[in-house]
């Protein structure tokens, strides 16, 4: 569901976050660096929320513990 469609309705939008909570997700974002009233700050987005696939987050983890070098 994209951030316009969320918007448009406020019941919907409570929920989404009440059926979220407690979940975990994959989260994409960006982080931009601005200057307000001469203040770095940071800007965050979210580009994309998927569910956790476990299968293939363990397969990744799993290949990247056999890339180590062994001692």
């Amino acid at each position: 569901m994209s951030a316009d469609e969320l918007q448009k309705d406020d019941s919907e939008l409570d929920t989404v976050f009440k059926n979220a909570v407690g979940k975990t997700f994959l989260v994409s974002c960006r982080v931009k660096q601005d200057t307000y009233n001469d203040e770095p700050r940071m800007r965050y987005s979210i580009s994309k929320i998927q569910p956790v696939d476990y299968c293939t987050e363990a397969e990744a983890l799993a290949q990247l513990i056999a890339s180590y070098p062994k001692e």
